[in-house]
């Protein structure tokens, strides 16, 4: 009863994303391993940003285009000043962002990068960055 009355009653989607992963049937191998047993192979990983595009039409779809916020999304890179892979990454991921809103008709109404500064992560202290400004 309580599933019925709250389908429908939330103001947005929130949701994070960084990358997508692809993967493929994996091959049945008699040392078990939690790939194999998952019956999918994991090449690595690899930017691909029409990935979210997939995923903003699959919320359309499935749960009727509700409203989309990407309160964080961003790549991470070690490199100190000059990090194109980032900017490719925002580059890339955004366009993909914007075909999804203008040619698919998905509902996304805001965006948000992964951080406006680098920070202090716990394991990995100052090497590396993922902020839009460099410390």
């Amino acid at each position: 009863q309580e599933i019925e009355e709250l389908k429908g009653s939330s103001d947005f989607f929130g949701m994070n994303h960084y990358l997508s992963l692809l993967v493929t049937s994996g091959t049945p191998e008699p040392n078990p391993s939690i790939y194999r047993d998952a019956g999918v192979t994991f090449p690595g990983f690899k930017l691909y940003p029409e990935g979210l595009r997939h995923l903003l039409n699959l919320i359309k779809t499935k749960y009727g285009n509700p409203p989309v916020f990407i309160a964080e999304s961003g790549w991470v890179d070690s490199s100190e000043f000059n990090d194109t892979i980032r900017v490719e990454y925002y580059h890339n991921y955004l366009e993909q962002v914007l075909l999804a809103i203008h040619e698919d008709g998905c509902n996304v109404i805001g965006y948000t990068a992964w951080s406006l500064m680098d920070n202090f992560e716990w394991n990995k202290a100052y090497s590396v960055k993922f902020g839009l400004w460099h410390v």
